[in-house]
Parts: C-alpha cells; structure tokens; sequence
C-alpha cells in the first residue's frame, strides 16, 4: 500500500511538470513569433520594446545650401560722357582748362558736339566746336584748353572763344553744335552741364558748386557718392575715374588744392 502511495505521488508530480514544461514552451513561442525569433524575458503582460532603426552606414547627410550675399553695385554712375574737372585760373587770368570724362567702354567721337559756356552774371551763350577726330577713349579724358593754359599735359582741343570767370559761370558739354538760349540750355542736346561760384545767371543741374576754386586750384566730379577730396587726391578713388552723377552740382564735385588735367593719352580709369 505504502509502494502505492509512494508511486502514485511520483506520477503526479511528474504530471505536474509536464503541465510547467509546456507553458514554458507555449510563452517562449509566442514571444519568438512577436519579436522575430529574439527571446525576451519579461513579465507577463508587458508589451514588447519598440525598436529605433540605426541608419545605414554611407547614407548621405543631405548638405545646406548658402545663398550668396548679392554684391552692391555703385549708385549715380554716368553711362555718358562728362564734365569731370575744371581750373578757372592757373599762373594768370586766362590759364585754364575743361576736362571731361568718358565712363563708358566705347570710344566718343565728339567731331559734330561742342563746349559752351555762361558767366554767372551774363547773358550771353558762348560756344566752341569740336574739330573732326576729337574722340575721347573709352574710361578716357580729353583736355580743353585756353590759349593762354600753360599746363604740363598738353591739350587735345585749344581755344579762345571765351574766358571762365573767377567769380562763377556755367559750362555745357553739348551733342550739336547750336548755340544754347535760355529755353534748350537744360534740354536733351544738353549731355552735361556744371555751375561753379556765385551769379544771377547760373545754370546748374540741381544747385551750382558754391565755391569758385581759386589759383591753380580746381573742382573734380567724383568717383562715387562716398568720395571726398581726400580719396580723390590721394586715396582709394584716385585711379577709378569721375563717373558719379546724381544731377546735383554741389554734391557731385570736390574741391581739389591743386589741380590735375588728363588728356587722351592720360592713363583709362575704370568705375
């Protein structure tokens, strides 16, 4: 009877264990399918870990783009020629010169325009012809100049049809050779025009330069609007020609102490 007991008690628990076995069996499989063959342990009822994808080794990083920063271009900047410096009196009265200035990147024929000018307190137009094959070079100058001018850079154009006064006066770089009244002195054949000192008669495009330069000085278009008479002389804008033209005489010109004509064989300037 003992025996009996003591086998029937063994067949239980080995009952008992096959019941544990497949359970455990059953939990690990289940897991498997959810977690794709990797076995977890855990407690029952607690859902699987999320997995983060690792990025695959060599993929490229998408690269940011600079937008570039537009670079400024200089304001005013005249696309004709221009009157670009004046001396009223040098070593006398009548020792004077007109400059002008080409900023464009073509040759000028001047041969059918002409120099004019009006004294601050006159009345009277007075007016010089170019001669055939006056042409200014591109990024040039050209040099007009009084019979009695004794500069050290000789003049492409010599006259004496008139005198600039000391005290004032308006010159006019025209593209025919008609002689200025009051009505067409500020219309289109007038390509330039520059009004320096004082006088009832002053023609300027916006207000006259108000000083009349004195002996062996002279006044000088800038290069740019931030120009002065230091970068003009002897600074950054020395070499970059006398391009700026906001139609304003006071505000487009500097005073230089001591004056530099160019000609056509002067070195070309680029803006």
């Amino acid at each position: 009877m003992r025996k009996t007991k003591i086998l029937l008690a063994f067949v239980l628990v080995f009952l008992g264990s096959l019941s544990v076995i497949k359970f455990t069996r059953s939990y690990f499989s289940d897991t498997e399918a959810v977690l794709g063959n990797s076995i977890q342990v855990g407690t029952w009822g607690e859902s699987a870990p999320t997995s983060t994808p690792t990025p695959t080794e060599g993929t490229p990083t998408p690269e940011t783009t600079s937008t570039p920063t537009p670079t400024s271009t200089p304001s005013n900047l005249a696309d004709h020629v221009v009157i670009s410096e004046i001396m009223v009196k040098g070593d006398s009265a009548d020792d004077e010169f007109i400059e002008l200035y080409n900023p464009t990147s073509s040759n000028v024929n001047l041969s059918s325009w002409s120099i004019q000018y009006r004294g601050g307190g006159a009345a009277t137009y007075y007016r010089k012809n170019f001669e055939a094959n006056d042409i200014i070079p591109a990024h040039g100058f050209l040099l007009i100049g009084n019979t009695a001018y004794n500069g050290s850079v000789s003049v492409d154009m010599i006259h004496n049809t008139f005198s600039l006064s000391s005290d004032g006066g308006t010159v006019f770089l025209v593209n025919n050779q008609t002689t200025l009244t009051d009505a067409a002195d500020n219309g289109p054949t007038v390509v330039d025009k520059v009004a320096y000192g004082t006088g009832t008669s002053l023609r300027p495009e916006g207000s006259a330069y108000s000083t009349a330069p004195a002996q062996n000085q002279s006044i000088e278009r800038k290069a740019y609007s931030t120009s002065d008479t230091a970068s003009m002389t002897s600074g950054l804008d020395t070499n970059k020609g006398n391009a700026y033209d906001s139609e304003d005489n006071a505000s487009d010109f500097v005073l230089r102490t001591t004056s530099q004509p160019q000609n056509t064989s002067s070195t070309t300037e680029i803006p």
